[in-house]
């Protein structure tokens, strides 16, 4: 110990009755201590440190618990000495506390000098001893880890370097936590199951030592599960269900007062009967309706360790659904080789080779197809038109059997069509026939299929179209011409008949060609010797070009003209003066045009260098003059509008670009009817109207003018003049057609401008309209080829040279008239489907006319690209389901709106891809062994345009435990070793297992001979009557479960009849009588 912390205080009392400190020096002093105490190893000297006397001093000291152990002190004997110079005298000293390290002591001294503590050694005999056992002696703790500690005292002191802990006989005593009144331990790892053994032991400081050693138990394990019934996943047929439990426990008994038994959430109170030998067995019978149930029991030990065992099965009395009949009940079919089938569904699972098909009452279940889920038979040969019976008998895996019967018609026979119109091979007269057709079926038209088609175009949507026939009025039909009609019809089942007949459109023609756009005009007078002489053909069945005759005075040139069938053109060289030109033209029937005119060649005189004086001119139907104050300058056009000024005006605006500035400019405009000059307009055109425009700035100034202008559509109708030739003409000295432009049109005008480099007169003109043939043109179509889109915007762009007659665009897509969906203008058809279109090919037919009634049409399709993958369906064993058997059957359907390819099914178990046991274009299945455990199942599908569906699942096998519990048997009676007292006799005893009683197993031995078929027998008991002699009988009774265990039971009764004493009453009665009677007499006779 250190001498600096002996002493830990001192304080004096003085003469004044105060109390002071003292300064302590622990200093060894050499002075010789008294032998007869122990001294501590060192001594002090202790001094005032204030001058006044003082009449008492109180010293606090401490010693080590080290010093007191090591030499034996007897703690109440230690006494603190003074020297007083000559001698140690010993001071009252006062024993204070004590902590593990010290213990204090005060001692009071008259006055100051060196000190020294002592102590007496004592002799100890009394040993430590121990209390507080924990876990107590022969107790039990539910902890693998329990803390273990025990406490100890001793009348002097402990030595803890002697203390020894040991565990099971294995010292720990390092791994302990100790201290002056007891040691503790904490097991670091987990304690086994059963009875632990703890030693301590530990000496005092006298090294007089005890040891304690008790025992107790560890149990942490809950009642664990032998065996139970009915196993998990079990399917029964019987709604009375016995469900047992055998239960044990590894050390303490199981609690059955704390035994917890449900039965589909609801609690029950089941039997338990057993002991540790056994196991405890815990029983409950209910009745229980069709579908899944579980039994959830809780079994406590008596230390309450719990565990709760579930029980999970089906009842299953109900037959399997049969279903999806093929073909329908009561259906007729066109097909003689229809495909039979059916499918079938069990919550239990189908027994396939339960399975038979019968049809018109043969057995074909060897010629079909059969699966889990359904059967499939197509028959090898033709049926016979009639009825077919169908019979099929199904069984689910528990025995429960369902039958089905169906019928079916099969007919072969297509529609009958008659009554075509017009009939084959005749001649209508009427361009707009009623073509028709009749048709009959036994079993009914199915009007969806009908189609008539003429000379190749679908007309169906036109028609008219019932269950008896067909109705079509077409357009205006071409005469002349052959048109063959198609007529497509099939019956409700789809035998399909086809019918075709030609007929001729033929009305007699009488009306003959016309010539019309002669060329020079009638008395027109031309300026050129070789004028161009023209005229146009039309019919209204054919021109027969080969009829024309052309005559120029007289003379037939017809060989020296260009002649088609809408007209010709000569070019002669002629003589000034009159000359008549002769036509002749015949149509393909014969009817003959002629028509016959004069023109006048004419060669002026030529003309002076300024422009001819104009004739008197016409009254203008238009005028106006308009004010321009310029305000720019030059070159920088300017533009007036002349219809604000004079709205009945062709005019509507100038603009004017001069060559210098003017501070105004006037602008005036007349407008004629006829010809307001006296040069004539160019042969080949038409005059519309006549305009003269004046300004007055000087000649030349006016540097370009832009015209505009507008012609009523009216007016080029009633004229017969085309549009797209109108022209702006400018009087020179001749007539010249300026660049002329079409801007807009609206309802009632086209809209022109031209350019002019200066003003005069104006001609607005236009050639004669030639008859338009040219249908329209269809630009571009889309879209075309293959697509994903599901409801992709058709498109079709198209063009005329004249105008499109939108209102007569018609779209068809797949054969059905969408035009009122679509959205049309003058240029462009879109059209959105409201629908998904399907996937696969779709065609698109189009057709537009013209203002002229051309027609264009066009057919093409695309194809929506297939990008629905297939779909994974009825995965088994469900996902996540729990199945007590090792071999499993694994399968799964699967279905695609095209088609599944077959090839592309990838099936892996626990990773690894397997040989499917069964492989069809909807299903697959696979059986395998497999071992305890969870085990996955993927499954990859492709359909055949490559898209893919995955499905991954899981389930868990956990086998039940082996059965190795024989039966137990309980005799009833007659008991055993019991003695009766009647010959008619009863044996009867009861027996239960653990999983089933074998009943056949069962035999009853009565002094030896076998008497089990005269007994009555039931899965849990036995009974026998019979009569037996007196004496002793032997019984022995043999039970099996249905794993094959074992339980036989032997005892004896004896029969021992009663003595019947009523021959030795009567006979003892009879004499008393008798003597009695001897007596009476005797006594009379005295």
């Amino acid at each position: 110990m250190s001498l600096d912390r002996d002493v830990f205080a001192s304080s004096f009392t003085l003469v004044a009755n105060t109390t002071t400190n003292a300064t302590v020096n622990v200093t060894l002093v050499d002075v010789t201590v008294p032998g007869n105490v122990t001294f501590n190893a060192f001594n002090m000297t202790v001094q005032k440190d204030v001058p006044t006397a003082s009449v008492n001093v109180t010293i606090r000291f401490k010693v080590t618990q080290e010093w007191i152990a090591a030499n034996s002190i007897d703690k109440s004997s230690v006494v603190l000495y003074h020297f007083n110079g000559t001698a140690w005298t010993p001071l009252n000293t006062t024993y204070l506390n004590e902590d593990a390290e010290f213990v204090y002591y005060s001692a009071e001294t008259p006055a100051l000098s060196v000190f020294a503590p002592a102590g007496n050694p004592v002799q100890d005999n009394t040993p430590p001893t121990f209390s507080g056992w924990v876990p107590a002696n022969n107790t039990s703790v539910t902890t693998s880890k329990p803390e273990i500690s025990v406490n100890y005292t001793d009348n002097i002191g402990l030595n803890l370097t002697t203390l020894v802990f040991k565990l099971d006989n294995i010292d720990v005593t390092n791994a302990t936590t100790k201290s002056l009144t007891g040691v503790s331990y904490k097991p670091a790892s987990d304690l086994a199951q059963g009875t632990h053994t703890v030693y301590v032991s530990v000496n005092d400081t006298s090294n007089n030592m005890n040891s304690t050693t008790w025992f107790f138990t560890v149990d942490s394990m809950p009642p664990y599960l032998i065996s139970y019934t009915p196993a998990n996943g079990t399917f029964l047929a019987s709604s009375s269900v016995n469900i047992t439990l055998l239960v044990n426990d590894t050390v303490s008994p199981v609690n059955t007062g704390g035994v917890v038994f449900k039965l589909d959430g609801v609690q029950k109170t089941p039997t338990i009967t057993g002991g540790f030998a056994t196991g405890w067995t815990i029983n409950y019978t209910a009745s229980l309706s069709d579908g899944p149930h579980n039994a959830t029991v809780t079994v406590p030990d008596s230390l309450g360790n719990t565990n709760t065992f579930l029980v999970i099965f089906h009842v299953d009395t109900t037959p399997p659904t049969i279903s999806s009949l093929s073909p329908a009940n009561n259906t007729v079919t066109g097909d003689n080789r229809p495909t039979i089938s059916a499918n079938y569904t069990d919550p239990n699972g189908i027994s396939t080779a339960s399975v038979r098909l019968y049809v018109d009452g043969t057995d074909l279940t060897a010629s079909a197809t059969i699966g889990s889920t359904g059967i499939s038979y197509t028959p090898a040969a033709n049926l016979s038109d009639g009825t077919h019976t169908i019979e099929l008998k199904v069984k689910d895996t528990v025995g429960n059997t369902a039958w089905s019967n169906w019928s079916f018609k099969v007919d072969t026979n297509v529609p009958v069509i008659y009554s075509l119109t017009p009939a084959a091979g005749s001649t209508v007269t009427t361009l707009t026939p009623t073509i028709s057709a009749s048709y009959t079926d036994p079993n009914g038209i199915s009007t969806a299929s009908v189609r008539m088609t003429i000379n190749g175009t679908d007309v169906t949507n036109a028609a008219t179209v019932t269950t008896t026939g067909i109705v079509y009025t077409p357009a205006p039909l071409t005469n002349g011409t052959y048109y063959t009609v198609s007529l497509v019809v099939n019956d409700t089942i789809n035998n399909q008949a086809t019918a075709q007949w030609t007929f001729l459109v033929a009305i007699p023609d009488t009306t003959p060609p016309t010539i019309s756009s002669l060329s020079p005009t009638a008395g027109a007078t031309v300026t050129t010797t070789t004028p161009t002489i023209s005229a146009s053909f039309s019919d209204n069945v054919a021109v027969d070009p080969a009829s024309v005759v052309i005559k120029v005075d007289g003379v037939d040139v017809t060989s020296q003209a260009t002649v088609t069938a809408s007209g010709f053109t000569y070019t002669p060289t002629l003589s000034e003066g009159s000359h008549t030109v002769y036509v002749s033209v015949k149509d393909t029937s014969g009817n003959e045009r002629t028509v016959t005119w004069s023109f006048t060649v004419s060669i002026p005189a030529p003309a002076p260098a300024p422009a001819p004086a104009p004739a008197p001119a016409p009254t203008p139907i238009s005028n106006t003059t308009a004010t321009i104050t310029l305000s720019i300058g030059a070159l920088t056009p300017t533009s007036i509008d002349i219809l604000s000024k004079a709205p009945a005006s062709s005019l509507t605006t100038l603009e004017i670009t001069t060559n210098e500035s003017f501070p105004s400019l006037q602008v005036s405009t007349a407008e004629y009817s006829e010809n307001p000059t006296t040069t004539p307009l160019p042969s080949d055109v038409t005059p519309v109207s006549f305009i003269k425009i004046e300004v007055n700035v000087p000649s030349g100034a006016v540097t370009q003018a832009t015209i505009k202008f507008r012609v009523s559509k009216s007016t080029l109708t009633s004229l017969g003049l085309d549009p797209s030739t109108v022209q702006l003409f400018r009087l020179d000295t001749t007539w010249s057609a300026l660049s002329t432009s079409l801007v807009s049109q609206d309802d009632g005008y086209y809209y022109f401008e031209a350019v002019s480099p200066g003003f005069s007169y104006f001609a607005i003109a236009a050639k004669s309209l030639v008859p338009d043939t040219t249908p329209p043109t269809i630009v571009s179509v889309s879209p075309e080829g293959d697509i994903t889109e599901k409801r992709p915007t058709v498109t079709v762009k198209y063009t005329d040279d004249i105008s499109i007659d939108f209102l007569s665009a018609r779209l068809l897509l797949d054969n059905v008239d969408v035009t009122a969906l679509a959205t049309v203008n003058s240029t462009t058809l879109t059209y959105k489907p409201t629908t998904d279109l399907s996937e696969g090919t779709h065609s698109l037919y189009f057709e537009i006319k013209d203002t002229s009634g051309n027609k264009a049409s066009k057919n093409w399709s695309f194809t929506v690209l297939d990008t629905t993958p297939p779909v994974i369906s009825a995965l088994k064993p469900a996902d996540g389901s729990l199945l007590t058997n090792a071999t499993v059957t694994i399968s799964a359907s699967y279905s695609d709106n095209v088609a599944i390819d077959v090839s592309s099914v990838v099936l892996k178990v626990d990773g690894v891809a397997v040989t499917p046991t069964e492989l069809t274009s909807s299903a697959v299945e696979y059986t395998a062994t497999l071992s305890e455990g969870v085990h996955s199942v993927s499954l990859s599908v492709k359909d055949t345009s490559g898209n893919t569906a995955t499905a991954t699942w899981s389930f868990t096998i956990k086998l039940p435990v082996p059965d190795t519990t024989p039966p137990t048997i309980t005799i009833i009676s007659p008991t055993k070793d019991s003695t009766l007292s009647t010959k008619s006799v009863t044996i009867s005893a009861s027996y239960s297992d653990n999983v089933a009683i074998d009943v056949s197993s069962v035999v009853l031995k009565v002094d030896n001979k076998d008497v089990t078929a005269q007994s009555t027998v039931t899965a849990t008991g036995i009974t026998y009557s019979t009569t037996l002699d007196e004496g002793t009988h032997s019984v022995s009774l043999s039970v099996k479960d249905t794993s094959g265990n074992t339980a036989t039971a032997t005892w004896s009764f004896t029969i021992r009849l009663p003595v019947d004493y009523t021959p030795y009453i009567i006979g003892a009665a009879v004499i008393i009588i008798v003597v009695a009677i001897i007596a009476i007499l005797l006594t009379r006779k005295k």
